[in-house]
């Protein structure tokens, strides 16, 4: 939800609609230049199963779906959920957006 909301400017318009001496302009005008989640590339780091619902729930909206995970799915599960694998290197150059979903370690 917090990828549509900041894609969408939720809370700007929010912000801009809930202003005194606003105009319609004002708080119309920023949707010019929202952003689509489809033709996007989502990146999930970490695929556990906060990672696994965040694809299920975003492949809905239309972006490509990579992640990156110390242990790789097998091919199936890759192919059944919509995701490709990459390395840590790809996905951060790759990614659009990336969805952090990995325990607080020292490692991490």
């Amino acid at each position: 939800m917090f990828m549509l909301v900041l894609l969408k400017k939720a809370l700007k318009a929010h912000e801009l609609g809930t202003r005194k001496n606003r105009t319609m302009n004002m708080v119309f005008g920023i949707w010019d230049s929202i952003w689509e989640l489809r033709g996007k590339t989502l990146g999930i780091l970490g695929m556990g199963n906060i990672g696994k619902e965040d694809a299920r729930l975003a492949k809905a909206f239309g972006p490509t779906i990579i992640y990156h995970k110390r242990t790789r799915l097998s091919e199936e599960e890759e192919k059944k959920m919509g995701v490709n694998y990459c390395s840590l290197k790809e996905i951060l150059a790759r990614s659009d957006i990336l969805s952090i979903h990995v325990p607080l370690t020292n490692e991490t």
